[in-house]
């Protein structure tokens, strides 16, 4: 490369910084001279990113509880200054459409080119709905088949690049892990995952204390792990937060441990978990766990998704894909000790029913595109940089006709 070139990158949830994360070490590994500054969490700052405003706790849920961080308007409208004033070589977004799309209009006007990775609506089968996004994003990085289709109905040059999750999740070994932790042969581990949003613990932490009680009076062979998400580590109130549901768990006799590292080991090792929808719940699946989804937002915001918007049929990530019902979800009053007891009981109690589980989600995660989507970006990031080559060794981007050879080439079914 002659010159230096640099990219601006936005990734405002904690998930999209661990995957734009490894995406850039891909690209600082071969391409040192590269630049990059922006949005972003405590992943992409290690990863040799000079943040601009940090985003390790901007995730939100719903209406009104995004409006209480109307700082971000003024956030965002400061970066939009920015790509005016200092023109970077390229705009790399993902996820976060409400903060990234005025980023990605913004540096259309300005010529900047812009690639987006998990885009807006990525599961909508209607291209109406991503027609402003089509229309303003450079180029699409598409993770799954489906918005592949609908992004290229839409018109958008769009490539389906695979998820980069199945590049990055290590191959684990179940019974080394178990051993690691001191499972008993006869214990059961439910995976307790809160999420990685401050409401999202705030209102689902009292249903998981319910519910774990529960369960152990039901099962006492169980045993919970409490996972705290990275990017909450920080915030003194959540970390105190989680220390005391494991405190007053264990004084009640129920075994509740909480780790902040390793995540994925304890997805290997668990024989069932209980997870707020998001990106965590298809990291599950990609380890064949089985599953209960709960989701909650305040009453007034729940309110408002009602009187304003299309609720989905699905919000699970598992369901989505497979675009068909292969973990339950509990949402709002759903999410109720009542009604996810008797099903997880059913599920502990019977071998038969955890294996049909596990092969729904084995053949829902072969939709994923396979290994090598952290390679198929950086093809489209170096693209538009105007910097590759053709000698460039690296998978090229996935297209629609390929689905029976990529589905046999997932990394972890």
């Amino acid at each position: 490369m002659s010159e230096s070139k640099r990219v601006f990158v936005s990734a405002g949830e904690h998930s999209g910084n661990v995957y734009v994360a490894s995406v850039i070490k891909d690209l600082l590994g071969r391409y040192p001279e590269l630049e990059f500054e922006g949005v972003g969490g405590t992943e992409l700052g290690d990863c040799g990113v000079k943040i601009l405003h940090n985003s390790d706790q901007w995730g939100s849920i719903g209406l009104v509880e995004a409006l209480k961080r109307w700082k971000l308007v003024l956030v965002n409208h400061a970066l939009c200054t920015y790509l005016e004033e200092e023109r970077p070589d390229l705009v790399l977004l993902a996820d976060y459409p409400g903060f990234n799309m005025p980023l990605a209009r913004k540096a259309r006007s300005l010529g900047i080119p812009s690639v987006y990775l998990f885009p807006p609506r990525k599961f909508s089968r209607d291209s109406n709905s991503v027609k402003d996004a089509a229309s303003n994003i450079t180029r699409v990085a598409a993770e799954f088949e489906p918005t592949f289709e609908t992004y290229r109905q839409a018109g958008a040059r769009v490539d389906f690049v695979g998820h980069p999750m199945l590049d990055i999740l290590p191959q684990l070994s179940r019974e080394d892990l178990r051993a690691k932790y001191s499972i008993q042969s006869n214990e059961r581990v439910i995976l307790l995952m809160p999420g990685s949003r401050v409401q999202e613990l705030v209102l689902l932490l009292p249903l998981f204390r319910d519910l774990s009680i529960r369960l152990f009076n039901k099962v006492p062979s169980i045993r919970f792990h409490l996972l705290g998400a990275q990017n909450l580590r920080s915030n003194s109130k959540m970390n105190s937060e989680l220390e005391r549901f494991e405190h007053e768990q264990r004084e009640l006799g129920v075994p509740v441990s909480l780790f902040w590292e390793n995540r994925f080991e304890h997805m290997c090792i668990s024989d069932f978990a209980v997870a707020t929808s998001g990106t965590a719940t298809l990291e599950l699946a990609c380890y064949k766990v089985p599953m209960a989804i709960c989701y909650k937002v305040t009453p007034l915001t729940a309110f408002l998704a009602k009187l304003f918007s299309r609720i989905p049929r699905f919000i699970g990530l598992p369901n989505l894909l497979a675009n068909d019902s292969i973990v339950p979800e509990f949402v709002q009053q759903h999410a109720s000790v009542d009604e996810m007891a008797p099903f997880i009981e059913e599920c502990l109690l019977s071998a038969e029913k955890l294996e049909s589980i596990r092969s729904k989600l084995g053949v829902t995660i072969s939709k994923l595109g396979g290994t090598g989507a952290i390679q198929r970006v950086n093809r489209l990031i170096l693209e538009e940089l105007g910097i590759f080559e053709s000698s460039e060794k690296g998978p090229a981007p996935l297209s629609n006709d390929v689905g029976e050879k990529h589905q046999k080439e997932s990394a972890l079914t």
